[in-house]
């Protein structure tokens, strides 16, 4: 992993809550998120790396967690609250990597993973 990026303002429209009719990945793309993201990234070697077709949503995925980890500590969560911080972490990464890696991809269909 890299050094830490303030990826804060991508994080902040990443959240899709409503699709307004949309597919999934064309509202997180219209709500802003992958202009923000490239903004935060876009000259770093994550950023590039994660354009290689050869990336998995895993590696994104891993790299957003460690992100999170390392911008906003579990340290500094109450310990009443660091399951369900850790558990939304958690889904927030996974969102946000199969967003990307599908927009990445140009909309193409991204690896299968079992259920």
């Amino acid at each position: 992993m890299g050094g830490v990026i303030d990826v804060d303002p991508a994080l902040d429209c990443s959240r899709v809550t409503t699709l307004f009719g949309r597919p999934y990945p064309v509202q997180f793309r219209n709500q802003g998120a992958i202009d923000a993201w490239t903004r935060a990234l876009e000259n770093t070697e994550v950023w590039r790396r994660w354009q290689d077709p050869g990336t998995l949503c895993w590696d994104i995925r891993q790299e957003i967690s460690w992100q999170l980890e390392h911008m906003h500590p579990m340290s500094l969560v109450p310990k009443q609250a660091t399951e369900k911080v850790t558990a939304n972490r958690r889904m927030l990464a996974v969102e946000i990597s199969a967003n990307l890696k599908y927009h990445l991809n140009k909309g193409t269909v991204i690896e299968a993973t079992a259920a």
